[in-house]
């Protein structure tokens, strides 16, 4: 079983490498449906891997009683709670306006959706302080030369 999550952990990984990082201009341009589709397929996404690592885990506690995850699943988990936690409460169309709101300042535009997403889900955990540090920071490497 440890074989097949470290099969999953390593195509997660080739697969994000692959993918296109949208922002800001491109959320604009998107209609409705497209918005609601692809907030859809992130949380899905997620979700999907949060289950099954979690099933793994449990897998493999039922096996030895002394198990502990390795530190890469750790990571994954704390990764995951910054990205998801929250937001996966929503409907889509409520989390799919709520980026609305947050592409509606210009300074944001260049800021990649998932980052989008995770700041939101930050401030949702009550983290603000965080998730602005979080925004300085993309809009840093977003506006820098400009």
């Amino acid at each position: 079983m440890i074989k097949y999550l470290k099969f999953l952990i390593i195509i997660n990984f080739v697969i994000s490498g692959e993918s296109v990082n949208f922002n800001g201009q491109d959320w604009k341009n998107w209609n409705l449906n497209r918005k609601v589709g692809f907030i859809d397929g992130y949380l899905n996404g997620y979700l999907t891997f949060n289950s099954l690592v979690d099933s793994t885990k449990n897998i493999e506690k039922k096996r030895n009683v002394y198990w502990l995850p390795p530190l890469v699943i750790t990571m994954l988990d704390s990764y995951s709670a910054e990205n998801i936690t929250k937001i996966s409460e929503f409907e889509s169309v409520e989390l799919t306006k709520r980026l609305d709101a947050f592409y509606y300042e210009p300074d944001n535009y260049g800021i990649v959706i998932n980052n989008a997403l995770k700041i939101i889900n930050l401030r949702e955990m009550g983290k603000g302080k965080i998730a602005q540090d979080f925004i300085l920071d993309c809009q840093r490497k977003y506006l820098k030369g400009r």
